[in-house]
């Protein structure tokens, strides 16, 4: 299993984990788009908060991340905004997303229960993305297989948190990601 979706020549690349955020933000977005305009709700007020949402999942995720790590990576307060090298843990995405949710919803004076149904799918298509891009870039990645397993992976490249040359259940097993 390779991590690296693009490498460049620069020796820059992008990380399955970050295409597959991008790409389920983006069928979120979609999603929401389509359901907004079938259930005929503002998509002015809604299109502001999927904005929010998704600087506060960000965010969220990294802080959470920063505050379980910064000793093992000796992280200071300048790394909680650097989230484009990586560390996140979903759990504090998700937290912060909803507690933004919450907020707007009762400042723009939102249905909180329609607006909830309208945006809970397209909340569980953007996780499902984000875990496949956490499993293939290796940093959530199984418990350790018999080799004759039919559905076993094996983690060659170094990029990858997930141990190398093991055999591993193809099943994400943590919360948190971080790139090299």
């Amino acid at each position: 299993m390779k991590p690296i979706l693009i490498r460049f020549a620069d020796s820059s690349y992008i990380l399955w984990g970050h295409f597959m955020l991008f790409l389920g933000g983006l069928a979120a977005i979609l999603l929401v788009s389509i359901e907004t305009k079938r259930v005929r709700e503002r998509p002015e007020k809604i299109y502001g908060l999927l904005v929010l949402l998704m600087i506060s999942a960000v965010y969220g995720a990294r802080v959470l991340y920063w505050l379980d790590f910064r000793e093992n990576y000796n992280y200071g307060i300048k790394h909680l905004f650097m989230f484009w090298k990586g560390g996140m843990a979903l759990y504090g995405g998700g937290a912060l997303a909803f507690v933004t949710y919450v907020l707007y919803a009762h400042w723009q004076k939102l249905d909180f229960w329609r607006t909830g149904d309208l945006l809970t799918p397209p909340t569980f298509l953007f996780v499902f993305c984000a875990r496949i891009g956490c499993f293939l870039t290796g940093c959530c990645y199984g418990k350790q297989c018999s080799a004759d397993f039919p559905l076993a992976l094996t983690f060659t490249d170094d990029v990858t948190k997930a141990p190398k040359n093991i055999p591993l259940y193809p099943t994400p097993s943590c919360s948190t990601w971080q790139a090299h």
